[in-house]
């Protein structure tokens, strides 16, 4: 297999690894804030970076208009349609160690 004209068996796995993010497709949130799920933690440190995510996944006028922002509850104060939970795991797929790649959702 190719990646970029490359034999993967050539690369250095544990740097080729550091580029990928996953996310599911029976991708689920958990009882938290919105930073918390997109960080996939419970310590949210760089709120730059989750808010690069949001920006990523075209999220930010929705965040923006959330009653707490960042710290709104999903489960509480949160609920997601079909096509904003699709963006959603864009957004937590950015905040992995990969780049962003936005493949189309069914619904999306």
């Amino acid at each position: 297999m190719l990646l970029n004209g490359v034999d993967i068996r050539e690369l250095n796995r544990r740097e080729y690894y550091a580029c990928i993010s996953g996310v599911f497709q029976d991708n689920s949130l958990l009882p938290g804030s919105v930073a918390e799920n997109i960080t996939l933690s419970e310590t949210v440190t760089d709120t730059e970076k989750v808010n690069d995510c949001i920006e990523k996944a075209g999220l930010t006028e929705f965040v923006s208009a959330l009653p707490k922002g960042l710290n709104t509850h999903y489960g509480k104060e949160l609920y997601l349609d079909g096509v904003e939970f699709s963006r959603w795991t864009d957004a937590t797929a950015a905040a992995g160690p990969g780049t962003l790649q936005r493949w189309p959702h069914s619904g999306a």
